[in-house]
């Protein structure tokens, strides 16, 4: 809720241990949540209610539109407590 609801963020720490930036990855009315980085690092995906039924986006780490990748099976039950994970 850093701007009002929930977003996906990117930290990028320097190797010096100076302080990160931080990048806002998503802006929409809707909750975007429970984000997954891939193994490669190139993409994210996360959880989002954007258009009124949860989905699970995708879009590239560096910034970009997201796309549904997919839809949970069953009901998400509390949002707070879900995580995803990448298989191959």
């Amino acid at each position: 809720g850093r701007d009002g609801n929930m977003e996906v963020y990117r930290l990028d720490l320097p190797e010096n241990g100076a302080a990160g930036v931080v990048t806002r990855l998503t802006d929409d009315p809707g909750i975007d949540a429970a984000p997954v980085v891939s193994p490669d690092n190139q993409w994210v995906a996360f959880l989002s209610n954007r258009d009124g039924a949860w989905k699970i986006y995708a879009m590239p780490a560096a910034g970009g539109p997201a796309v549904v990748i997919g839809a949970p099976k069953g009901d998400t039950g509390d949002w707070h407590n879900q995580s995803m994970l990448w298989v191959r």
